[in-house]
C-alpha cells in the first residue's frame, strides 16, 4: 500500500477528511494539499502531524518489538503566519 493510500485508509478510519490536513500541514490553498496527495511527496513531519492529528503515533518497529516514536516538530503544526 502506498504512503498517500495509507493516510487516506487513517483518515478514513479515524472519520477525518483530506481537507482537515490543511491547517496542521501549514497549507494555504486546497491546490497544494491536491497537489502533495496526487504526487505523494509526504515528509517525516508531514506523517507525524498527520499521526497526531489522527490521535496515533508513528514508529519504527524493530524486529524484536522495540519501537522509536516519531514525535512532531511543534513548529509544523502552526499556520504560516504564526
Amino acid at each position: 500500500m502506498s504512503v498517500t493510500a495509507s493516510i487516506k485508509a487513517l483518515l478514513g478510519l479515524t472519520g477525518k477528511k483530506q481537507n482537515d490536513l490543511m491547517d496542521p500541514l501549514g497549507m494555504r490553498s486546497k491546490q497544494s494539499l491536491s497537489n502533495k496527495v496526487t504526487n505523494g511527496r509526504w515528509s517525516a513531519d508531514d506523517l507525524a502531524v498527520i499521526a497526531d492529528l489522527c490521535g496515533c503515533d508513528l514508529a519504527f518497529v524493530l524486529p524484536n518489538g522495540q519501537y522509536i516514536i516519531i514525535q512532531s516538530d511543534p513548529d509544523m503544526k502552526k499556520g504560516p503566519d504564526e
